[in-house]
């Protein structure tokens, strides 16, 4: 599977500096320097780490009702290449809907088999954007340590169980779901 190097490599920028908030001008200065990108892949790469940054909520707002489930559920990986397929919709003219699509997908793929290859490293969930008040479902400890009726899990969002969210088969089972056509 052929994955476009400058998507790919605005990926890694992506991730890393929303897993480590490292700052974006160092991150994408060290990724030039150990890539080969042409200079028209650099700048392209360029403005797709900072328009992503810049218009993540944006990108948030447009495909929270597109996904079946909450966006903070996602792996970090995948909601990166959702953010970025949105920003290049809306601000990139010279991006064809179709390579758009297909680069997404071809991206999500390779995330998604690198983090099934290194179990013990799976793919980090995304972190919660920002204005995100959904409901908590972890247990609280009642006062003293002791478990009681506050260490019942708060009430959330229901959603149906899937397979697990880092297998190909939750992919396609309901683990992450996405109405493509209706972003277009």
């Amino acid at each position: 599977m052929a994955v476009d190097p400058v998507r790919d490599a605005a990926v890694s920028v992506l991730l890393r500096v929303f897993q480590t908030e490292a700052h974006n001008d160092v991150s994408i200065d060290r990724t030039l320097r150990r890539t080969n990108l042409s200079p028209r892949g650099a700048r392209f790469m360029t403005h797709l780490v900072y328009g992503v940054v810049r218009h993540r909520l944006l990108c948030d707002h447009v495909l929270q009702p597109l996904c079946d489930q909450p966006l903070d559920q996602l792996p970090l990986s995948v909601l990166i290449v959702l953010r970025m397929g949105v920003f290049q919709s809306f601000f990139c003219s010279n991006v064809t809907r179709p390579a758009l699509v297909h680069t997404g997908v071809d991206l999500a793929k390779k995330r998604i088999s690198l983090s099934m290859k290194d179990p013990e490293k799976p793919v980090a969930p995304a972190q919660p954007s920002v204005g995100s008040r959904q409901g908590s479902t972890a247990k609280k400890a009642a006062p003293g340590g002791k478990s009681g009726p506050a260490s019942k899990p708060v009430a959330g969002p229901r959603h149906p169980p899937a397979a697990k969210p880092n297998s190909p088969a939750g992919l396609s089972a309901g683990g992450i779901k996405l109405k493509w056509t209706e972003l277009w």
